[in-house]
């Protein structure tokens, strides 16, 4: 295997995805920021309005979290405050869960 010289050695194919990838999400928490759809009561109405769907998006964003390595402190502390101790432990829970059944299958392929 030819030893890759300089920058080529650093830069490779999953970076360049994984940059692109990153870029899209803070691109995105910034657009959606600035329509005012980040906004806590926005966010507290949401679920009130889908109080089903709102956990299976919260668990989703979590794992998303946890793959791209941002911290999950606040998403702890934000579960308990809108479900609760109890609920919000869960569903943080399930979201740890799921985000590392993630990381371990993409580890393994």
């Amino acid at each position: 295997m030819l030893k890759k010289e300089g920058i080529r050695r650093y830069i490779g194919p999953k970076r360049i995805v994984f940059s692109t990838l990153l870029f899209c999400l803070i691109g995105l928490s910034w657009y959606l920021r600035q329509k005012g759809y980040l906004n806590p009561k926005v966010l507290i109405e949401f679920i009130g309005d889908y109080p089903l769907m709102a956990p299976f998006i919260f668990i989703a964003f979590y794992a998303l979290a946890l793959l791209v390595m941002i911290p999950t402190l606040p998403l702890n502390l934000g579960a308990g405050m809108l479900w609760g101790p109890l609920w919000g432990s869960f569903i943080a829970m399930a979201g740890s869960g799921l985000g590392v059944i993630c990381a371990f299958t993409i580890a393994r392929s």
